[in-house]
This record gives C-alpha cells, structure tokens and sequence, in this order.
C-alpha cells in the first residue's frame, strides 16, 4: 500500500492484484467483529454484576475499549485506507 501511495508499484504482487490481500483482511476484519460481538453478547454488553470485583471489572472495562479500538481500526481501513489505496492502483 504504501508503494501504491508513492507511485512506486502499480498493485500488481505476487499474490495477483492488491485488491487480493484487502479482501483477506476484510474477511478477517469481519471475523473479528463477529467474535468481539460475540463477547459482548456473552458479558451483557461489557457490563459487570453488582458484586463484581474490580479486577472484574477492569477486564470488561478493557474489552470495550479494545472493541471501541477495533471498530476505530477496522473503519479506518475499510472505509479510507483501502478504498483509496485500490482507486490509486486502478482496481474497482
């Protein structure tokens, strides 16, 4: 991606086109999602007991900001870095 950024490669690899390796990590982005949702599904949306300790708590407080980071990370690919990245190197 980078070298499509700077003019240095057409988006042409080994692995065929760029748009190859994106939508491996599209798959892998939604695999993702589908896990930490997962998670909050099983914790009741990251949400501790009245009687839970803190270290309880800390690790539910640690998992939404872990899924807050993913969906940051996850956006930020899907919807800027890859779109812009595939345009520059001439794949729809």
């Amino acid at each position: 991606m980078r070298q499509i950024e700077v003019g240095a490669a057409d988006g042409s690899f080994h692995c065929g086109s760029i748009a190859n390796p994106i939508s491996v990590m599209e798959a892998e982005h939604e695999s993702a999602g589908n896990a930490v949702a997962r998670l909050r599904e099983l914790t009741g949306g990251f949400t501790p007991d009245a009687e839970s300790c803190n270290t309880h708590r800390a690790l539910l407080a640690g998992l939404a900001d872990f899924e807050s980071d993913l969906h940051r990370h996850v956006h930020k690919e899907n919807n800027i870095l890859f779109p812009r990245t595939l345009a520059r190197a001439g794949v729809n």
